[in-house]
C-alpha cells in the first residue's frame, strides 16, 4: 500500500449544535442521525481503516467564543474522551475561528479550549481563521489595528 500523501482528514464536520439553555448536543438536523446514533464512532472507524497512517480530527466551528460558557468545546471534548476509551482512532480537533473586531474571544480563552483538548490527548488545528472588521472597510486605523492584533493573538 503507498503511503498517503495526506496527513490529516476532517473526518466529521460541524456535527454538534449548543443551545445556552440546553447545551450542546448533536444536530437533528443532519439525514442520518437520529437513525444513527454512533454515526460519528463510525465514521470514524471507518476512517481509520481507510487511512490507518493520517491523522483524523473533528471539525467545527465556535469552539473559542464564550457564547455558551464553553458547553460545545466541553460536549467535544467528552466525546472524543469517550472515543478513545472504546478504542476509536480520533486524533485532534480542528478549530474554525470566525470572529470579528465586535465580538473575539480573549488568547487566554483559546488557549484555554486548546488546553482542553490537549488534557484529552487531542491535537488541535485552526482549520479557519478570519476577523470580519465592518469598520476596517474606511481604512480606520485604529480598528485595522485591532484586527491585526487579533489575528496576531
Amino acid at each position: 500500500m503507498t503511503p498517503s500523501p495526506v496527513i490529516c482528514w476532517d473526518v466529521v464536520n460541524e456535527a454538534i449544535d449548543w443551545n445556552g439553555k440546553q447545551g450542546a448536543f448533536l444536530k437533528t438536523s443532519l439525514p442520518w442521525y437520529p437513525k444513527m446514533h454512533d454515526y460519528i464512532d463510525q465514521a470514524f472507524i471507518v476512517a481509520a481503516k481507510a487511512d490507518p497512517n493520517v491523522l483524523l480530527f473533528y471539525n467545527d466551528y465556535c469552539l473559542s467564543v464564550n457564547y455558551d460558557n464553553g458547553a460545545k468545546a466541553q460536549y467535544i471534548a467528552d466525546m472524543a474522551a469517550t472515543m478513545k476509551k472504546k478504542g476509536i482512532k480520533i486524533d485532534g480537533v480542528g478549530m474554525q475561528m470566525h470572529i470579528s473586531t465586535d465580538k473575539y474571544p480573549s488568547r487566554s480563552h483559546t488557549s484555554s479550549i486548546i488546553k482542553k483538548f490537549g488534557a484529552v490527548g487531542l491535537q488541535v488545528h485552526i482549520t479557519e481563521l478570519d476577523v470580519s472588521c465592518w469598520e476596517c472597510k474606511n481604512n480606520n486605523a485604529a480598528a485595522l489595528k485591532l484586527q491585526g492584533q487579533i489575528f496576531a493573538d
